[in-house]
């Protein structure tokens, strides 16, 4: 280790900063062997960890993404994002600025595995000490054996609700595009088109967009990210959309619902009458795009959900999955109450009513994702280090994820605590 078992700052007897208005760091190797490492003015945070990022390593600010060694240059005090014990991403402050020699350490690359291309340096990671502290789902791990552990990102990511939203959607007229990956829809019916987008508004880019065409149609687009290329991997091989069948069977009602309002609808011929003389209509669910394979597996999660359902051949060819009349009447128990008023086309009588609630999400979460871990050569020219220090979360975003700021101590603090065994007088 390169630390000493312990470090003391130089103060005179009193306790005070020399007459230079500096304070010394020093630390002992052994009995006689003291040696003094940096001069620091008085008043200011130094760091008592090697653990330390590249100068050209990125942090999110309240006004994007900037190098670390700025923000020390400039002492700027952001805020920066960071994340919160309870797994939320707030704002807080630098309260911190620190300059390290390198001394020969090596460096290490962190990147995400499903990063999100090269594009303004996303997916580049983040270049640190091996000591650096990640936050993982195990909890803080140092970088240099963090390789294949899945790491905060630091980007929001759909919770659980928004997630099944999102799987109905990718069964019906949801698309995520190749190359830098963006989820899209598009809705003829604006009441709907703006129930998803309320739920999903933190993932968006801008607001609904009128598509000039022979009959309207709104749509939706998310920004890229780690999430959105996890989404693609997971919806298209070769480039064909297939079905995520894990997503699927844990999307729940919600995602029922609105698969059932992007590519379904009530089917009323031949329709049979119950007891009241009303007629009891059928359903189908358009499956273009699918695969047999993919449209009998839907057949079969349907029937495990209690829907009587079967696959069927539309006049041209195309494949569609019928429900009879008993499981419409499921299917219309189970989703009802997420139907928005613009589908009530879509409802039958029995159905339960429209709730907004139904649809709060709750906020989104913080992702993670694995990364892998190389070492790095920092050119030999770069002789120092940096990091800094962030208010209660001690935590802040980088390219590479989540990762722990420096400990500091207080130059006046240390002075004030002298039955604190690292202070000394000389």
């Amino acid at each position: 280790t390169r630390l000493p078992p312990w470090f003391g700052v130089r103060l005179n007897r009193r306790g005070e900063a020399g007459a230079d208005n500096t304070t010394s760091l020093r630390f002992r190797m052994g009995r006689d062997d003291e040696r003094v490492i940096k001069s620091y003015p008085t008043g200011e945070n130094i760091s008592i960890d090697t653990s330390c990022l590249h100068g050209d390593s990125v942090v999110l600010t309240a006004r994007g993404y900037r190098r670390i060694r700025h923000l020390v240059r400039d002492r700027d005090s952001g805020p920066v994002w960071s994340v919160s014990r309870e797994g939320c991403r707030e704002l807080r402050p630098i309260t911190g600025w620190h300059q390290n020699k390198r001394d020969g350490r090596a460096l290490y690359r962190v990147r995400f595995r499903h990063g999100a291309g090269s594009r303004k340096g996303a997916g580049q990671g983040v270049n640190l000490t091996g000591d650096h502290l990640l936050l993982t789902i195990h909890g803080w791990v140092r970088a240099d054996a963090a390789n294949g552990l899945k790491v905060a990102t630091g980007e929001l990511i759909p919770n659980g609700h928004q997630q099944a939203i999102l799987t109905g959607m990718m069964l019906g007229d949801g698309h995520v595009r190749s190359g830098s990956p963006r989820v899209t829809a598009a809705y003829a019916d604006v009441g709907y088109a703006q129930q998803i987008e309320a739920a999903l508004t933190p993932f968006l880019r801008g607001s609904l967009q009128l598509l000039p065409q022979r009959r309207p149609q709104w749509r939706l687009a998310s920004g890229a990210g780690n999430w959105t290329r996890r989404l693609r991997d997971a919806w298209y091989a070769d480039n064909s959309k297939r079905v995520d069948r894990g997503a699927v069977e844990s999307m729940g009602d919600v995602g029922l619902a609105v698969w059932f309002m992007d590519d379904g609808h009530l089917y009323r011929r031949g329709s049979r009458v119950d007891g009241r003389g009303l007629k009891r209509p059928s359903a189908l669910f358009c499956t273009d795009g699918f695969s047999l394979e993919d449209v009998r597996w839907l057949v079969g999660y349907l029937r495990n959900e209690g829907i009587d359902s079967h696959e069927k051949r539309a006049p041209k060819g195309r494949l569609q999955i019928y429900v009879g009349a008993d499981g419409c009447e499921t299917l219309m128990a189970r989703i009802g109450r997420f139907l928005v008023p613009a589908m009530d086309r879509k409802r039958t009588p029995d159905a339960p009513p429209f709730d907004p609630a139904a649809w709060g999400s709750g906020p989104a979460t913080v992702g993670f994702d694995e990364v892998v871990v190389e070492p790095w050569p920092m050119p030999a020219f770069e002789k120092s280090v940096y990091c800094v220090d962030v208010e209660e979360n001690e935590n802040f975003i980088t390219h590479g994820g989540v990762v722990h700021n420096c400990h500091h101590l207080h130059l006046d603090e240390l002075a004030n605590h002298k039955k604190n065994k690292a202070v000394w007088e000389d």
